[in-house]
């Protein structure tokens, strides 16, 4: 990695990785220089690192065991991405039950007009009087049907996922974001089965302390053609993963994402 000005371009740092790895590492080894540091530049390699994995359409972490400076080094990413990806997962949720709201509500109004405009014409014409009724009692019945859809609190404000989701959209390895959730304090370990517990205000709290730093890369400036494997035998390939969510029941007033975590 280089800056550049009006004399070239300067290295302030670099890392490496293996072509193919048995054990799913996507770093070898990573440095900046001293002169550039404080500067993202690390936080910058090690997010490039996970967008080369995402290509491979695979799954990654560091090389272990790691040292004290590159916990400390890769903690933030992993707490930050993943709490990013959680609110964002949420806001889409949120995004799709305001469409599917307005949605109903512009039905119930288009009965309305439809029951009036039935009424008008009833006034005026004794002879269509009963197709008239049909109508209004058909769409009635349609609005009557989804009025009487059965709805929860869990279905409304919950959003439930596996370890493996949030690994296929983030490419870490499982046990990092294990590793990660705890870290956050919103693991929760329930009859055999890790759940991340954790309503929208928490996880904002947690993103203003462990906010996504720039630089970012760009990935759809990343231009690279990754290293072909046979997909049946590569353990950490994206496709050999499958989620097991586990559906459960919870006051869905504290809980804002409940995820079973499984299919590790």
């Amino acid at each position: 990695m280089c800056e550049v000005d009006a004399c070239g371009f300067h290295p302030v740092g670099y890392y490496s990785k293996e072509k193919y790895s048995d054990v799913g590492y996507n770093l070898a080894c990573i440095l900046t220089f001293p002169s550039h540091q404080r500067k993202g530049y690390g936080r910058f390699l090690i997010a490039f690192s996970y967008e080369l994995t995402k290509k491979e359409e695979k799954v990654g972490s560091p090389e272990k065991p790691m040292s004290d400076l590159g916990q400390q080094a890769y903690k933030p990413y992993w707490t930050s991405t993943i709490v990013e990806f959680l609110l964002t997962t949420l806001h889409n949720k949120d995004q799709q039950q305001l469409q599917q709201s307005v949605a109903n509500k512009n039905i119930a109004n288009d009965h309305g007009h439809v029951e009036q405009s039935s009424n008008n014409y009833q006034s005026n014409t004794n002879d269509n009087t009963t197709a008239c009724e049909t109508t209004s009692t058909a769409t009635a019945a349609l609005i009557l049907q989804q009025q009487q859809q059965p709805t929860t609190k869990i279905a409304s404000s919950a959003v439930s996922m596996s370890i493996m989701d949030i690994a296929k959209q983030t490419s870490i390895m499982a046990e990092d974001i294990i590793f990660s959730l705890n870290q956050l304090g919103i693991l929760k370990f329930i009859n055999g089965v890790y759940f991340v517990n954790a309503s929208k205000t928490v996880l904002e709290a947690l993103k203003r302390k462990h906010p996504v730093k720039e630089p970012r890369v760009d990935p759809t400036k990343l231009h690279w053609t990754p290293f072909l494997t046979d997909v049946k035998r590569d353990k950490f390939s994206l496709h050999s993963k499958k989620s097991n969510v586990v559906e459960e029941n919870y006051d869905a007033d504290n809980v804002t994402s409940i995820g079973a975590i499984g299919g590790i």
